[in-house]
């Protein structure tokens, strides 16, 4: 504890002294003042964040045995990790795969392994398993067939932005030892309402029934008795999955039993936090197995930012709408996503529209796209030169336009 807590000082130190609005604060304060005046403002982080800390330590602990708040937490946060983990690899030069599944993996004579896929043939010395609900298929593809996967599905509710007063912080409700809800603020301003789990043996099957909504909304009013159904603008399900080779959820990280330089990587709730020192760990496993990294000299620790419209100061507007007339056209109203950044996502690796919202929040608010979603899909097909009814939602099967209105009137 006294560790993290040095470490803390010395950040706070740290950010009291680089270059920004604060230390702008702390030189202003000293020179109008004195030494210990611009001393006070300088150690603020310390005594603000003190408290923040040591109670976000407390709540963590005391949900560690509730595994649908872990749930949530992992649920929300993976898509944002995943994000951040493409836009990183994209710039380091990484090879990326997108819409490539694999069917078979085949061992050959020079101890390197053949992975077949829909989009062709690759060919590696190292594999590491982190297919998330499919890890169990690939598992059986290199011989290891006695680990399995149990899923279990969880409903979660998004409200509009109008009904963000309602929660400021997480609030969890433990009821007994099998019945615990929570409802917290996202990032972005609305409220997440879940999980309520239901086990499920179909790793497809994310729809969402009218019972399950109710379930999970009725389960909320027992925090917030105000939650109104009319303020649900979206709801979505996940699939959690835990592995038969430990115990309560934990994580799975190991070597394949019988495919050397395989290693298997299943990861329960939550791996957002979990996830650069599972990232190390497997590099050391690697390493193990006879892997030899060097060190990239030219590699940039730092990921190029993604500029908002909707959260510019009026002076930055005016200057993204000077650099780029398309700032100033804005295709989502609810979120105030301009054409300029729907361009950027698909010059960014955007392909789907979900992968524009994702990326840009065009979609995500009142209207779930009923009103953006014509211009974002007339991008994708423009900007990628495709047809509109070759775009989809989120790969295959769930194409936006089956036919064109006058060619399906004309058969």
């Amino acid at each position: 504890m006294l560790q993290y807590l040095s470490l803390g000082i010395i950040l706070g130190l740290y950010a009291g002294l680089t270059p920004g609005p604060l230390l702008t604060l702390v030189i202003s304060e000293t020179l109008q003042h004195d030494f210990r005046a611009g001393l006070k403002v300088a150690i603020a982080p310390i005594i603000s964040d003190a408290p923040i800390i040591l109670l976000s330590l407390f709540v963590f602990h005391e949900l560690s045995d509730f595994e649908q708040v872990l749930g949530l937490i992992a649920l929300t946060g993976g898509c944002f990790v995943l994000w951040m983990g493409y836009e990183s690899l994209r710039f380091q030069g990484v090879q990326l795969h997108l819409q490539t599944e694999v069917v078979d993996i085949a061992k050959t004579k020079d101890r390197t392994y053949c992975l077949t896929t829909n989009q062709g043939t690759l060919t590696a010395t190292y594999v590491i398993n982190a297919a998330g609900l499919y890890a169990d298929d690939i598992t059986r593809m290199v011989g290891d067939r006695h680990i399995h996967l149990s899923l279990r599905k969880g409903t979660m509710l998004i409200f509009d932005k109008s009904a963000s007063h309602l929660a400021r912080h997480m609030i969890f409700g433990s009821f007994s030892e099998s019945h615990s809800q929570d409802i917290a603020p996202t990032a972005h301003g609305n409220l997440i309402l879940g999980v309520h789990y239901v086990k499920t043996d179909k790793k497809t099957d994310t729809s969402v029934s009218r019972d399950g909504i109710q379930q999970t909304l009725g389960l909320g009013r027992q925090l917030i008795p105000a939650l109104s159904e009319k303020d649900v603008i979206t709801c979505f399900t996940g699939i959690l999955a835990n592995s038969n080779m430990t115990r309560n959820g934990d994580f799975f990280i190991a070597p394949s039993e019988h495919s050397p330089g395989v290693m298997h990587v299943i990861v329960g709730a939550p791996g957002l936090s979990a996830a650069p020192a599972i990232a190390e760990y497997v590099v050391q496993l690697l390493g193990d197995a006879g892997w030899r990294a060097e060190e990239k000299a030219e590699f940039n620790p730092r990921r190029r930012g993604w500029p908002r419209f909707e959260t510019a100061s009026m002076v930055k507007k005016r200057q993204m709408i000077n650099t780029d007339p398309k700032y100033g056209h804005v295709l989502c109203r609810c979120e105030q996503v301009t054409e300029a950044e729907i361009l950027q996502s698909i010059h960014r690796g955007a392909r789907t529209m979900d992968a524009v919202k994702h990326l840009t929040r065009a979609g995500m608010g009142r209207c779930q796209g009923g009103f953006c979603a014509p211009f974002v899909l007339k991008q994708l097909a423009d900007k990628l030169g495709i047809a509109p009814t070759r775009v989809t939602k989120n790969g295959p099967g769930s194409h936006q336009i089956v036919k064109m209105t006058k060619a399906a009137m004309n058969n």
